[in-house]
């Protein structure tokens, strides 16, 4: 069970006030979970979002989101621009499900496992992980907790696996940006920097800087 705090200490620790943070779960900047009528969110998952707080501004579309993670483009101080890049559920999946998963032909590989390919020296954990997934392929968790993550339990805004669905439309230009290795599609730089941007790990976030400094310098 994660460090969970109330929404009202999660606002004080953002320096916002208590609806401005209500308004971060409404947009899914801040997963939450409920507990009768009041809302908890993991204090790791607001020390994530304070290092990269949504900024004003409507947020990009799908299309707008990927023609610019392809094209290097991103700003990973304001992630919340591009959250319609995928929309995202967390999972719980077991180590040898997600391994598989990892190799379908409608899964991309991001964060932690992205940036190891591209030479950071952060090893993946074997049951955590960001994925992209094609829209159609993806089991909703409320509906079918099977599909191409296997066993996976769904619907927990604190489960170690971070899935987005791209829309089918969009799926061909996520998909040729992409890095192949041993069967796996890895998420392009800009990708596995705007999954690693929001996380509270410190070393997680500077090689979210990394990689884009690294676009910048190709």
């Amino acid at each position: 069970m994660p460090d969970l705090i109330s929404i009202a200490e999660a606002a004080k620790l953002l320096g916002v006030g208590v609806e401005q943070a209500r308004r971060y779960v409404r947009n899914g900047d801040l997963p939450a979970a409920r507990f009768g009528n009041s809302l908890a969110v993991s204090r790791a998952s607001v020390l994530g979002l304070r290092h990269g707080r949504p900024s004003r501004g409507r947020p990009l579309s799908s299309r707008r989101c990927w023609e610019k993670i392809a094209n290097g483009d991103v700003d990973i101080d304001n992630p919340s621009w591009y959250r319609n890049r995928g929309a995202l559920s967390r999972w719980n999946v077991n180590p040898a499900d997600l391994e598989e998963a990892e190799r379908d032909p409608d899964v991309i590989v991001s964060g932690v496992a992205a940036g190891h390919h591209y030479g950071a020296l952060l090893p993946p954990l074997p049951d955590a992980g960001a994925l992209y997934v094609r829209k159609s392929r993806f089991a909703d968790p409320e509906l079918n907790p099977g599909g191409m993550l296997g066993a996976a339990q769904g619907g927990d805004p604190f489960a170690k696996v971070a899935v987005r669905a791209i829309a089918d439309q969009d799926w061909g230009i996520a998909l040729q940006a992409c890095e192949h290795s041993d069967g796996v599609r890895f998420a392009p730089p800009a990708a596995a920097a705007l999954d690693l941007a929001v996380s509270p790990e410190p070393r997680e976030q500077d090689v979210a800087v990394w990689l884009i400094q690294d676009l910048s310098a190709a």
